[in-house]
């Protein structure tokens, strides 16, 4: 069936809930004597920019204190839904130094999916540090804090440091993630780290026209260290189990962090012309979507709405060959809808609602949770399928697709 880049997210309660990656010298984007360039996006959905704010992306240690197993790397956040790179010096002294570039507007609003994404030139100085979101570029205050007395001598470079990177906190020595309450709220996806100064066009070109981006297209594809989905694909809550898809970093979540369900996030369609074929000639083993080729949904994503009404006629639904089985998958944010089936044979030259070989009746329902349903039925002997949705309406954003079998 349809297959999207992102149907999922982490989930952070603004607590103490994060995904701890690794200490890797990838990660740290600097020789101790100079900084080399960098750039960070993530795809982020915040309930009150105002009171949750938080860390996205981090390799900071804010309770350290000097010492080379201690020093500081850098902070990529939202701040009242301002985008922020922090980049710190931590050198030798109690605070050390840092630069950072922050936009002066909030770019991130409540309660919708933002591409945001920070680069640095690597010059050692903010000027070279810029933020942007939803594919544009932000004006930004860009300048040095933390120096002067009580810390170093002025930035000059991030320093390599055993600090781990998370995801969406800071990790604060003893503390623990989150010291001062730095962790974020609510859903990260899709985190990419690049080992080069995006430009402006390829900041564009992954923010995609608004849709999560197949990364394996992106451009500039080798400059990625580090691509999180951040649930997605082979991603499970195991130690491990938030896969990094270039370079095998993988993460764990911590304290509770889930994968959520985000059938709102829009998101590019995965293109692998072997796992649907557009049409068949008699039986095949090999699921075939009924609504054409294996980019297309029933309801959602480029296919528009399932209807409410009964079929009428006999061209109405979809072709199943006479296929043995029908796969249906149903991804939805709605908590209180149903779609039902109805089959249509030529021999009887009539639609009625479809029952499989056990006799249970074709059809998904759903009360107070979302949907994320797969399932699969026999149902020999139907010629056409039709699908209508009661309830809830659903969104546009909900997702449900059909394929036919002989397995």
């Amino acid at each position: 069936m349809s297959k999207r880049v992102n149907l999922n997210a982490i989930t952070l309660d603004g607590t103490n809930d994060y995904v701890l990656v690794s200490d890797q010298d990838a990660f740290s984007f600097t020789d101790d004597t100079s900084d080399k360039p960098f750039s960070i996006s993530a795809w982020v959905f915040v309930g009150d920019v105002a009171s949750d704010n938080g860390p996205i992306a981090a390799k900071v240690n804010f309770n350290a204190v000097g010492g080379a197993t201690v020093k500081s790397e850098w902070l990529f956040k939202q701040e009242n839904g301002e985008v922020c790179l922090f980049l710190y010096d931590n050198n030798g002294s109690l605070s050390g130094d840092s630069i950072r570039a922050r936009s002066n507007i909030a770019a991130v609003t409540d309660n919708t999916w933002h591409h945001i994404a920070a680069t640095y030139d690597g010059s050692g100085i903010a000027a070279g540090m810029k933020v942007y979101a939803d594919g544009a570029l932000l004006v930004s205050t860009n300048d040095a804090t933390n120096s002067g007395a009580g810390h170093g001598l002025g930035y000059v470079c991030m320093r390599n440091s055993t600090i781990a990177v998370a995801l969406g906190a800071t990790l604060d020595g003893a503390a623990g993630a989150g010291g001062g309450n730095r962790v974020f709220e609510d859903k990260l996806a899709d985190i990419c780290l690049f080992n080069k100064e995006l430009s402006a066009s390829e900041i564009s070109e992954v923010y995609n026209s608004g849709q999560v981006k197949d990364m394996t297209r992106f451009s500039a594809y080798g400059s990625i260290v580090s691509w999180w989905k951040m649930g997605d694909d082979q991603d499970n809550t195991a130690t491990g189990g938030i896969k990094d898809y270039v370079s095998e970093f993988n993460g764990s979540v911590q304290n509770g962090a889930t994968i959520s369900a985000v059938p709102a996030l829009p998101t590019d369609r995965i293109y692998n012309n072997n796992v649907m074929i557009p049409s068949s000639w008699g039986r095949t083993r090999q699921p075939k979507n009924v609504a054409g080729d294996h980019q297309v949904y029933i309801h959602g994503g480029i296919a528009g709405n399932m209807p409410t009404a009964d079929p009428s006629g006999a061209a109405a639904g979809y072709a199943t060959e006479n296929q043995r089985y029908l796969h249906l998958y149903w991804k939805a944010a709605s908590t209180t809808a149903a779609v039902t089936t109805l089959g249509y044979s030529y021999a009887s030259g009539q639609w009625s609602e479809l029952y499989d070989t056990n006799g249970t009746q074709v059809k998904l329902s759903v009360s107070a949770a979302a949907a994320n349903i797969m399932r699969v039925f026999e149902v020999s002997g139907v010629d056409r399928v039709y699908f209508k949705q009661s309830g809830t309406a659903l969104a546009a954003t909900d997702l449900f697709a059909a394929a036919a079998s002989s397995f």
